[in-house]
């Protein structure tokens, strides 16, 4: 059987006793967990949230990490980016790290994240550390990501000059519960706002992500009236094929009510029909579950429940994500136990039946995390200060 490399890392805190659970014709397993290092002590969870777009990302047949590490003092840690080459087939190289000691990152707030891209110059583009605070901003050098090699052992040729913007995301000017969301290009050498492409109406969108398949951009929100969780209700949908510039929605229904139990940003995905997935929570029959909401051919959506063996859901606990198979267009949910444990565990439905089959196809423990996964390399493109950041490459056969 061919084998296709899924989720070339879960971006997770250290795990222990792995195994492999297959109960389904889609095989999942584990080749290997590599430790990155410590992951930052304190209150609030720096590294592996869901709204992390992208922490782990692969271009040019490198793929590159990028999070948080302990500097061995209490609330002071550094930015680290990490890369490797996956050229080699079946056994990637070891991973180079830098660490950018010429900042420090102090604040214990679980939205101050690192997000990481890679334009077509070769550019590494990082943000990081601000949440309703002027954003945080390095870019490299050009070619640094088009042509690596020549630059392998040479620690400096990945450093990333800083600078700090004004900030221009979601919320500008806002807080939680109020706020519009506005959209940037990168082209050229130079960011040009598009403008805003959602507006609040003394609420905003918390967006599951943006895609871009197929030639248009996708996106998924929820919609917050105050700062309280419980007040997210509706999921939204909409699509762009001018990159931003004009937005289609789709002749839909609303979804849920405020204090549906519905979270903001789980995960969304694109699959290679075009057909958008989502996975969120609501309340059914008095119970949270997590649900798939799909789009059809047809322009309909439908919502199956997810099943699972992770224990009861939380309104603020651990987020998901899903993955598309990009030739079967079978889906996974990436999915971690809210309560009962530190589980991670990989779900898989298959498209022939309409995504209701779920089954448990691995499962992992110690994961104190909200996974995440490389959607580039997927498209073919515990306890202080021993928590450890780490990649979990699993592989996939059908």
């Amino acid at each position: 059987m061919l084998g296709h490399r899924l989720l070339q890392g879960i971006v997770a805190l250290a795990a222990s006793g792995l195994m492999s659970v297959v109960n389904c014709e889609v095989k999942v397993s584990a080749l290997k967990t590599t430790t990155l290092g410590t992951d930052p002590e304190g209150s609030a969870r720096l590294n592996g949230m869901s709204f992390q777009q992208d922490a782990l990302t692969t271009f040019n047949g490198w793929q590159y990490v990028a999070y948080y590490e302990s500097t061995g003092t209490y609330n002071k840690q550094n930015v680290a980016l990490g890369r490797r080459n996956l050229n080699g087939g079946a056994s990637p190289s070891d991973w180079e790290v830098i660490r950018f000691t010429d900042y420090s990152q102090q604040t214990q707030d679980s939205h101050n994240t690192i997000s990481m891209g890679i334009s077509n110059d070769g550019k590494i583009h990082l943000s990081y550390d601000h949440h309703d605070v002027p954003l945080n901003y390095r870019v490299s050098n050009e070619g640094v990501a088009t042509d690596p090699r020549p630059m392998r052992g040479t620690r400096i040729s990945l450093e990333l000059r800083g600078m700090t913007c004004p900030a221009a995301d979601r919320g500008l000017g806002g807080r939680s519960g109020s706020g519009d969301s506005y959209l940037y290009k990168y082209s050229g050498g130079s960011w040009t706002p598009i403008g805003k492409y959602i507006q609040g109406n003394n609420n905003n969108a918390y967006i599951n992500g943006l895609d871009f398949a197929n030639d248009t951009l996708t996106i998924t929100w929820t919609w917050r009236e105050t700062p309280d969780v419980v007040t997210n209700h509706d999921l939204g949908y909409a699509y762009s094929t001018d990159l931003g510039r004009t937005w289609n929605n789709n002749a839909g229904v609303s979804i849920g009510p405020t204090n549906s139990g519905i979270l903001n940003q789980e995960g969304q995905t694109v699959d290679a029909a075009g057909r958008v997935h989502v996975i969120n929570r609501e309340t059914v029959g008095g119970t949270l579950t997590w649900l798939h909401y799909w789009r059809g051919d047809d322009g309909r959506w439908t919502r199956n429940p997810i099943s699972h063996s992770l224990g009861p859901l939380t309104q603020t606990g651990r987020r998901g994500k899903l993955a598309a198979h990009p030739t079967t267009g079978d889906l996974f949910a990436i999915l971690a136990a809210n309560q009962a444990s530190n589980d991670v565990a990989v779900y898989v439905a298959t498209r022939a039946s309409g995504y209701t089959d779920w089954k448990e196809a691995w499962r992992a423990g110690s994961f104190d995390v909200e996974p995440l996964f490389d959607r580039a390399l997927w498209r073919g493109q515990g306890g202080y200060p021993d928590r450890k950041v780490a990649v979990v490459d699993l592989e996939v056969q059908v």
